[in-house]
This record gives C-alpha cells, sequence and structure tokens, in this order.
C-alpha cells in the first residue's frame, strides 16, 4: 500500500465532502451559507469526491 496516495486521498475526500455538503446544506437553507456561491461549491466537491477515488485506487496498486 502506498501511504502517499492514501494520505492526499484522505486529504481530498475530505475537503470534497466539506464542500459538497455545504453545496446541499445551502441549497435546503440559504442562509447558513458558510463558502462562496453554491453552484461552484457543489461542482468542486463533487470532482474532489472523484478524485480522491482515484488516490485511493492508486494507493492500493
Amino acid at each position: 500500500m502506498k501511504t502517499d496516495n492514501l494520505v492526499a486521498g484522505l486529504i481530498v475526500i475530505a475537503f470534497g465532502a466539506l464542500l459538497l455538503a455545504d453545496a446541499i446544506l445551502t441549497t435546503v437553507d440559504p442562509t447558513s451559507q458558510l463558502f462562496s456561491p453554491n453552484d461552484v461549491k457543489g461542482m468542486v466537491g463533487m470532482v474532489l469526491v472523484v478524485l480522491a477515488a482515484f488516490y485511493f485506487k492508486a494507493a492500493k496498486e
């Protein structure tokens, strides 16, 4: 197992999950907005979650 890819994947998944969760919460209740506009948060969060999957796959090999 490659530890550097595992650590990078964990950092990316944490940041992506935070952005994605905040985008969903802002859609439900716009007064609780924490970061930038909602569309950008949703797209970046989803891309980072998918990117983390590739890091985890590389760590497994």
